[in-house]
């Protein structure tokens, strides 16, 4: 199942795409990546769309697997 189930193609072929980029960075860029994402959702959440919800809730996605990578380390 996707980590984010309104976009169900992040798993299509069976791997998420996460998985996949994660495998291959090491802890430093794969914090880098995910905060990049954090800060590409917020700041054109007000722009892009009619609504800034759906832009609010993809940075949630990326700002929840950053936490849960800075609490692998705790």
């Amino acid at each position: 199942m996707s980590r984010d189930d309104k976009s169900e193609y992040y798993d299509a072929g069976g791997i998420e795409v996460f998985d996949i980029i994660r495998a291959k960075l090491t802890d430093e860029m794969w914090a880098g990546w995910l905060m990049g994402n954090v800060l590409k959702y917020a700041c054109r959440a007000m722009h892009k769309h009619e609504s800034p919800k759906r832009d609010i809730e993809k940075a949630l996605v990326y700002l929840t697997e950053l936490n849960d990578a800075f609490g692998e380390e705790a």
